[in-house]
């Protein structure tokens, strides 16, 4: 289990709600959303169908219509060339408004994997940087503040093996060994070769 996470939301049946929670940034699921409001609309909103259905009513009744179809719309003369228009505009309407929320949704779900994919990047850097701070043998060869000159060996990550070095006797790091034999049983069999 990671240490830290970064602050993601995801739906929680038993509590009907969408909730905060830490994501390490590795191994989600499709209950992951950058905010709470994707979390909302995605899972507890009312379905894609409905609210296309409502906003199209709406659309209708509030008679925002270009001025051609309130031309055809005055033109129709019996109630029922009325009501059908109106059922035909309102379907219409649906339709554009339908394509418009499935258009926002993958613009949506391509700005979330972008975003996913940003951070599934910094954490494998962190790891990566983790990894190197703990594992002396990935530290920098470091002399020390002192001036002494006592001889030591310390893995060169770049050359992928241990080389001899004058340590100043004070300061430095763990990558600092006193035998050759010591320096190579460390980081021989721990140590990542350099690409």
């Amino acid at each position: 289990m990671m240490k830290w996470g970064f602050s993601s939301y995801g739906y929680d049946k038993a509590k009907g709600k969408c909730v905060q929670f830490a994501y390490g940034g590795c191994k989600g699921n499709k209950n992951n959303f950058l905010s709470i409001e994707n979390c909302q609309q995605e899972c507890m909103g009312e379905g894609i169908l409905d609210r296309v259905s409502s906003l199209s009513k709406k659309y209708v009744e509030k008679k925002e219509l270009t001025k051609e179809v309130k031309a055809a719309f005055d033109k129709a003369k019996t109630k029922e060339e009325k009501k059908q228009l109106k059922e035909a505009i309102q379907k219409n309407v649906a339709e554009a408004i339908k394509k418009t929320i499935v258009e926002e949704k993958i613009k949506r779900i391509v700005k979330d994997a972008a975003v996913k994919n940003k951070v599934e990047k910094a954490v494998e850097k962190l790891k990566e940087l983790k990894e190197k701070k703990s594992n002396p043998c990935m530290m920098p060869i470091v002399q020390g503040k002192c001036r002494a000159l006592i001889k030591r060996y310390a893995f060169d990550a770049k050359k992928g093996k241990c080389v001899k070095f004058s340590y100043g006797g004070c300061g430095g790091n763990e990558n600092n060994f006193e035998t050759m034999a010591e320096c190579k049983k460390r980081c021989k069999a721990n140590t990542p070769m350099p690409i």
